[in-house]
């Protein structure tokens, strides 16, 4: 029978190889009775609930979106397959009423000591870089993966688990479990974007002719007086090199990040002064510098 929370230890177990998964093949275990599958069945009568991810789609599989808590935190994660955005279990139930997802995968690694070979002499590190290999995560453990479905009633906030994988689980949850979990986690991909545009970061058009306005705004060097004039944030703050403006960024989908305060400054003065800074970004070599300019849109290079 489906079971409820906690859900602590009641994963199905698989042994990967460092961060590699074996998935698809279905443990042995009693077969699924129909009142075991008829909250998964009934999710999958409605339209979009059930999503595969596809190789350029972002999937949260690594952390939650709303804490720092990972597959190796003692609940692990759990990951929608409607939307692919992962969670803690402390915001389990308000994320399935908030996106109306309903059914996720529970993924909850373990890490432990890879076996040592007694017929093979024990090595010194020689160089730098043995020693550093030798310390890396994947090259002293394996990982244990426990994974299994969690459906979501969002009315009533009840949450009944089915163990993954079973023959028994109808083959288009399985494929979107399993494309989800081993999908390419979101802030790696990030992580590789940045470095990749970082890389092609071209120079701004318009920092050439950079307009300094004169309206007599100066700015703080002490960093605890900077806010968002707009909404009075203190995170997340660009400076517009034009106006001297100081604005919060953009909204994320979840009302994290910013309240838009750079960008609505950059469209109520009319897309004149696109160039912003992020401040504490700044070094003697280099900063974040953002175009709002509808052709550049992007983070640019403004030369000194």
């Amino acid at each position: 029978r489906p079971s409820s929370l906690p859900l602590s230890g009641s994963c199905a177990p698989h042994r990967a190889q460092s961060t590699s998964l074996e998935l698809g093949a279905s443990q042995t275990m009693a077969t699924l009775s129909d009142d075991d599958l008829a909250p998964l069945r009934a999710v999958m009568n409605q339209a979009g609930m059930i999503n595969t991810p596809g190789t350029y789609d972002k999937v949260y599989n690594d952390e939650c979106v709303f804490s720092f808590d990972t597959p190796f935190s003692a609940n692990g994660i759990y990951v929608s397959l409607k939307n692919w955005q992962g969670v803690s279990q402390t915001h389990l139930t308000s994320h399935a009423n908030k996106t109306n997802s309903a059914v996720y995968v529970h993924i909850k690694k373990t890490r432990v000591p890879k076996p040592e070979d007694p017929d093979k002499p024990a090595e010194e590190p020689k160089t730098m870089n043995d020693l550093l290999q030798a310390t890396l995560p994947e090259n002293k453990y394996d990982e244990v993966v426990e994974l299994e479905l969690a459906i979501v009633d969002g009315s009533s906030g009840s949450i009944s688990t089915i163990a993954f994988p079973h023959a028994d689980i109808p083959m288009l949850v399985t494929s979107a479990t399993e494309a989800v979990v081993a999908h390419q986690a979101a802030g790696d991909a990030e992580a590789v974007s940045t470095l990749v545009e970082d890389e092609e970061r071209p120079v701004s058009k318009y920092a050439e002719n950079l307009e300094q306005v004169d309206n007599g705004v100066k700015i703080s060097p002490d960093p605890s007086t900077w806010e968002c004039a707009e909404s009075g944030m203190k995170e997340n703050l660009w400076l517009n090199l034009s106006t001297g403006y100081i604005g919060s960024g953009r909204k994320n989908w979840d009302g994290s990040g910013g309240t838009n305060g750079a960008l609505n400054h950059y469209n109520n003065t009319g897309g004149l002064y696109p160039l912003t800074v992020k401040l504490g970004t700044i070094t003697p070599t280099d900063a974040d510098v953002y175009s709002y300019a509808p052709d550049e849109d992007r983070m640019v290079k403004v030369p000194k």
